[in-house]
């Protein structure tokens, strides 16, 4: 996802094709030419990103959707938390970390864990987390 997003910064409001997308994604986890497995393992990671709304698809050409934290609405945020974090006992710190890294960012800097603290707030409070004194984990 960080490769994905760190490739979704070059794009412009016209967007890529798919194709050079791809390539370029490849080129980004260090691959001069892009294996068949690669390929399909970039494929399977788009359509990832995609429903973590780091980029979208419309016809065949790729767009950048949130370019940073505060774009994304507070339900996607819990959303992509409950996946990161499932079922294993995490501390918040570890928690944000994998969000983040699931939305594709390569820090968690100040606004992320900002947003994603709040995150973490409105699942416990709806009783999607549940903790156990500093560690959080999916109910």
């Amino acid at each position: 996802m960080v490769a994905i997003r760190q490739t979704a910064r070059l794009l412009t409001n016209d967007g890529m094709p798919r194709d050079a997308f791809s390539r370029k994604v490849a080129a980004e986890l260090g691959y001069n030419r892009t294996p068949a497995s690669v390929a399909k393992a970039i494929t399977n990671s788009l359509r990832t990103a995609s429903l973590r709304r780091i980029v979208f698809t419309e016809g065949g050409v790729i767009y950048a959707d949130c370019r940073s934290i505060g774009e994304y609405p507070r339900e996607t945020l819990k959303k992509v938390m409950l996946q990161a974090v499932g079922r294993t006992w995490t501390t918040r710190d570890e928690a944000m970390m994998l969000t983040a890294r699931a939305l594709g960012f390569a820090r968690t800097g100040k606004h992320i864990k900002v947003a994603l603290k709040s995150a973490i707030t409105g699942l416990l409070r709806q009783s999607d987390l549940e903790r156990d004194g500093k560690l959080i984990r999916k109910a």
